[in-house]
């Protein structure tokens, strides 16, 4: 689970779903996104074992629901702070996690 990345433009991102959550973040937008479970590696996949979940309704397979929250470029300052007190916060039962990062 490498902490951050960059991703080129060339690259897709393996979202299976993508459903904003909530519109009125003045800083960030926050996402529900589905990943097919073949694009979860085995060390997440063991972290979050409880999360997986396969549809009956469709023939999509397992999955796993994540979280996603983008800032704008004009607010790096604010993303690094909350990426570091959830950093801090690791390991604490009952805080969201934080997975890691990526800029496009």
């Amino acid at each position: 689970m490498g902490m951050g990345r960059e991703f080129q433009e060339n690259e897709v991102l393996p979202f299976g779903k993508k459903v904003e959550i909530n519109e009125k973040g003045a800083t960030a937008q926050l996402w529900q996104i589905e990943i097919p479970e073949e694009f979860v590696g085995p060390n997440l996949r063991a972290v979050l074992r409880d999360g997986r979940y396969d549809d009956p309704n469709d023939d999509l397979g397992p999955r796993y629901n994540f979280a996603l929250k983008t800032f704008d470029e004009r607010n790096e300052a604010l993303f690094e702070t909350e990426r570091d007190a959830f950093l801090a916060l690791r390991g604490k039962a009952g805080m969201v996690r934080y997975f890691g990062d990526y800029e496009r």
